[in-house]
């Protein structure tokens, strides 16, 4: 739940960290310190589109099962229950991958978060894919079962900022609850 930008402190003891991911300010450093590799760190969100993504997995427990689930327990307390995701598509990360390799030069030393401009509703988004798959209702959080499920229920907020001022990037898709159906539909067509 805690908010994030390009240019938050990072914690190299990695105590903010969800466990499947502890490593990693650690590696960071050394990849934008190094002066003979001129590293650039990039930091996608939880993907979304196409088969591969993070969201592609939900919707194959979902065409297994006929249930829309989600790991992750919901917050006690008034408000959206399950939080808000920070997520990129496929496309748009593609689009963000070649702008840095055409600047890298330029932009070596340089640690990126690359992320929609707006969060989404989980709930939101769970329930909408209840009513566009026609599933059984309502959806439900299910316990974590290893360190990735822990790691996709840890609500981060995104705020980035650095792609748009140094490359010029903007992200172009459809959001995830906006462009929901037409992502399911592609999804049945890729799996029949």
């Amino acid at each position: 739940g805690e908010l994030v930008s390009d240019t938050t402190p990072v914690d190299l003891s990695g105590s903010h960290s969800v466990e499947l991911v502890k490593w990693r300010p650690a590696c960071e450093q050394e990849v934008i310190k190094n002066e003979v590799l001129n590293g650039i760190v990039v930091r996608p969100s939880l993907l979304y589109g196409r088969s591969g993504s993070i969201i592609g997995l939900m919707f194959d427990r979902l065409k297994k099962t006929g249930k829309v689930t989600w790991p992750g327990k919901p917050k006690s307390g008034g408000g959206l229950q399950g939080g808000r995701l920070s997520l990129i598509h496929q496309d748009d990360l593609a689009d963000f991958y070649v702008r840095a390799a055409e600047k890298a030069p330029l932009i070596g030393g340089l640690i990126f978060d690359v992320s929609n401009d707006v969060t989404e509703s989980l709930d939101y988004f769970l329930q909408r894919m209840v009513d566009i798959a026609g599933a059984q209702g309502p959806y439900e959080y299910t316990e974590p079962q290893n360190v990735f499920e822990l790691a996709i229920s840890t609500e981060v907020l995104v705020k980035p900022y650095l792609a748009r001022s140094v490359l010029g990037w903007q992200p172009k898709k459809l959001g995830l609850i906006d462009g929901l159906e037409l992502y399911w539909k592609a999804y049945l067509a890729s799996v029949e």
